[in-house]
This record gives C-alpha cells, structure tokens and sequence, in this order.
C-alpha cells in the first residue's frame, strides 16, 4: 500500500508490508500480530493498523480532539500515517454498518 497522509509540511508515508503479513493477520495466523497492529513509528510518521472487519469506517482520535480517517488496506485491516513524531495516546472509533460507533 503505497497511500499517505498529507500534513502542512510534508506527506507521511504508511509503513509498508506484504500481502503475506496483512492476510495472516487478518485470519489470526500471524506469529506477532502486534508487529502489524497498533502504532509505529515509520520514517518521521507513525503508522497506525487496527484489525475491525465488519467496520463500514475507522478512525483515530488523538488528545488533541482530532480525528484521522483510516484507509481499509487489507480484509478488514485499517490504516492512517499519521504526521507525528512519536507515537500518541489514541482511541479509536469504530462505525459498523448498522450506523453504531464504537470508541
């Protein structure tokens, strides 16, 4: 997945992986799915993955109030660069397809 987030100064680009890694964990047979999900820090940026698959939208709610979109990347595998430094204290907000959000 090649997609980024735009900030004032510059694009953050998403932590890459393979198809191999985002299928296995989507089906649970990753050997360390926290390598993949949950924040980390990547190339001035922070990449955030969360594992929602019913979800109809995800997103990432920082302290500040802000709220990021994520990108469905990979069989119920959400995705957002996020133009950080280090990674934050988020939540995330989940909104299913019969219009329930979930935090």
């Amino acid at each position: 997945m090649s997609h980024t987030t735009e900030s004032a100064d510059r694009p953050v680009p998403v932590m890459p992986l393979g198809e191999h890694e985002l299928g296995a964990t989507a089906t649970g047979s990753h050997h360390e799915p926290h390598a993949v999900l949950g924040a980390h820090e990547y190339e001035g940026g922070v990449t955030v993955r969360t594992l929602k698959p019913f979800a109809s939208e995800v997103a990432v709610l920082l302290p500040d109030g802000s709220a990021h979109g994520m990108e469905h990347e990979h069989d119920g595998i959400w995705t957002v660069a996020l133009p950080l430094a280090e990674v934050p204290s988020y939540r995330i907000r989940v909104t299913w397809s019969a219009g329930e959000n979930w935090v």
